[in-house]
């Protein structure tokens, strides 16, 4: 088991499968300070942009999710939340996306 996404061939294959020029991730998940660190890490030395979701990644303490935070801010990744993240995405309102997702925004 690796820490990092980009220790899998798996992730590594299907990332540079993806259609169009990608070159921003958006992270989430479980130990902020071990695996999603890790993972935003690799990201930005491989020259990625990085967003972390703060209100979804976790830890099993509040003290590693903190550092784990500050960590990759220190090292470039952007610390954000979900809802930051999906109206930045959205960009507008009016549009069928936005109204799709507007139930899920109010909750």
């Amino acid at each position: 088991m690796v820490f990092s996404c980009f220790g899998s061939d798996v992730f590594c294959s299907l990332l540079k499968r993806l259609p169009g020029n990608r070159n921003t991730l958006l992270l989430c998940g479980m130990e902020s300070h071990i695996c999603v660190t890790q993972t935003a890490l690799a990201a930005l030395r491989d020259g990625y942009i990085v967003h972390v979701a703060s209100d979804a990644v976790s830890s099993r303490t509040e003290w590693n999710w903190k550092i784990g935070l500050e960590r990759m801010r220190a090292a470039g990744a952007v610390i954000s939340s979900t809802e930051m993240m999906l109206y930045e995405l959205l960009r507008s309102s009016g549009t069928p996306a936005f109204k799709e997702l507007l139930p899920l925004l109010k909750t």
